[in-house]
């Protein structure tokens, strides 16, 4: 792997590191033998907030298969989608029309997949009146990422309500959904599009700081695939290990969902979104 390709991921070890000139921060110290477990998430949080959400999950795949596990993310979701195509982690967590990209295109398996079904959903701030569609015209929202699922169904619900981004309505990207809530705050945007998984997943809450005016879609939650290069019997350890992972609390968040085995057909209704994900990044070729 190239210079610039270790620049562009970050690796998540101990919580409350320091970050990293070359792979960013690490979430907590590893045990002594054994290769690695490399594992990707999707960036829709900060690195700290993923520190912590996520680490339950990593102290038990150590666990349950006696080998180190170590978190990655990315910098946004171009370079997820590059890292985990290009083998930069074993099992990469990706969200659902991604999922059905790696799996149909890059020949990756099919791992578990959360429980939850989610929702894409508007918010604003608790005191704003804002009426749909007409209040968001001249006006601009914020989201996460032009290749997140949430983005393309924004873009697709503006289109048929007869709103153009661009010339009816801006989009502002945020470096994820906390940062998206605090561009609300700040005037920034007038509205912020997540999912419902998202935003109960952010640490420090979003309670009484937003509030639902529209409901967008309902779309699967994120599902784990594993690179081409692990071995069958090796992906089936990994899955049984998720299966057998029980969130230390409760809630909507996605990172507090457990796993079922599913398949890649539990993501057909989002293959439009796949299709559209394929177009942008053939755009950049």
């Amino acid at each position: 792997m190239s210079a610039g390709g270790r620049a562009r991921r970050r690796l998540l070890r101990g919580a409350g590191a320091a970050m990293l000139a070359a792979v960013g921060s690490r979430i907590s110290a590893q045990p002594s033998s054994g290769q690695p477990l490399r594992v990707g998430l999707v960036p829709y949080l900060s690195t700290r907030s993923l520190i912590t959400l996520y680490q339950p999950l990593r102290e038990h795949l150590e666990r349950a298969l006696q080998r180190p596990a170590q978190l990655y993310t990315a910098q946004d979701f171009r370079t997820l989608v590059a890292n985990a195509r290009n083998g930069e982690y074993d099992i990469a967590l990706l969200p659902p029309h991604i999922t059905r990209i790696a799996v149909a295109d890059w020949g990756q398996q099919f791992v578990a997949r959360f429980a939850q079904t989610s929702e894409v959903q508007l918010v604003t701030l608790p005191t704003a009146s804002l009426d749909l569609p007409d209040g968001l015209r001249g006006r601009r929202i914020a989201a996460i990422d032009p290749l997140s699922i949430t983005t393309l169904v924004l873009r697709r619900w503006l289109v048929e309500r007869g709103l153009t981004v661009g010339r009816d309505v801006d989009i502002r990207y945020a470096h994820s959904i906390s940062s998206g809530v605090v561009a609300l705050e700040r005037g920034d945007a007038v509205a912020l599009v997540g999912a419902i998984g998202q935003f109960r997943d952010v640490v420090d809450g979003v309670e009484g700081r937003v509030k639902v005016v529209a409901t967008l879609a309902a779309i699967p939650t994120p599902a784990f695939v594993a690179h081409r290069r692990v071995a069958a019997a090796e992906v089936v350890r990994i899955r049984q290990a998720l299966l057998a992972f029980v969130p230390q609390s409760t809630g909507a968040g996605i990172s507090r969902s457990p796993f079922v085995a599913g398949g890649v057909q539990d993501f057909a209704r989002v293959e439009s979104y796949a299709a559209e994900v394929r177009r942008l990044l053939e755009e950049t070729n």
